[in-house]
């Protein structure tokens, strides 16, 4: 997820349109809900307390008069002043003289309560949101329970071929021998190398696989598991790719169809 930084000061993760299609599988359609929330709603983002006022004209004004909004959607609805809600007196500086007016903080939890009341194009837009955005956290959270575990047996693979390398001739390996390594794999499992991939999603870092989706971290994560173990058992290089072609031949076959 990428850390934005919200217009009071702090700072809060939102997701990239690029993230949801590629690691989550939402249709472009799906994605497109989840940006105009966050473009649209900025302050509905975060966890901070929300200025009433502010929310009112983001919501596009509902009922042209905040003060009557404000009864109907917060004073009526039964939400607990000084729990749900707080109001303040404000003086306002007018051309002549100046006025006082009530305004309401409310906290974030009561401002996306009120705001999916709305029966307007931006309720709805909220109400899609909420209900996408359920399931964009559930399937994150589980997409790291296997995209983190697959980050450390690409480390522990690394350190096999390492204490391989430097205990057959004498010296560290460079980076090209773990880039081969990590080629195999791809090549094998997905058709490409990591080079490749990188133009195929258009991805401007150089870390593919947090591209990937859950299936094919899943599937990197058992080889390099397997890798490992082969490479300390002292088995060749062209020795380990036949027996992981036959694994991916075998229990991976669907995966080259994923980024062609």
């Amino acid at each position: 997820m990428k850390i934005t930084k919200l217009k009071d000061g702090n700072k809060t993760k939102i997701f990239t349109k690029k993230e949801l299609i590629e690691k989550l599988n939402f249709t472009d359609q799906e994605a497109k809900v989840v940006m105009d929330y966050q473009k649209k709603l900025p302050i509905l983002i975060g966890s901070n307390d929300v200025d009433a006022r502010l929310l009112w004209e983001q919501l596009g004004q509902p009922q042209g008069e905040f003060n009557k909004w404000a009864k109907r959607k917060i004073i009526d609805k039964g939400f607990a002043e000084n729990q749900d809600f707080f109001s303040f007196d404000k003086i306002v500086e007018r051309e002549i003289g100046a006025t006082i007016r009530t305004e309401y903080t409310l906290t974030m939890d009561t401002a996306k309560n009120v705001s999916m009341m709305e029966n307007t194009d931006m309720g709805r837009l909220i109400r899609k949101y909420f209900i996408k955005m359920e399931k964009a956290l559930k399937d994150y959270e589980q997409w790291e329970m296997i995209r983190n575990p697959e980050k450390e047996s690409y480390k522990q693979l690394c350190t096999a071929l390492k204490d391989n390398y430097t205990k057959r001739y004498g010296v560290e390996p460079d980076g090209r021998e773990y880039s081969r390594e990590a080629d195999m794999l791809n090549i094998l499992l997905l058709g490409y190398t990591a080079k490749d991939v990188k133009t195929i999603l258009n991805s401007k870092d150089n870390v593919t696989r947090e591209h990937f989706d859950i299936e094919i971290n899943k599937a990197l994560d058992e080889l390099q598991i397997l890798d490992t173990g082969l490479v300390i058992s002292g088995i060749e290089f062209e020795k380990r790719k036949e027996i992981i072609e036959l694994t991916c031949r075998g229990k991976y076959s669907n995966a080259k169809e994923i980024l062609s």
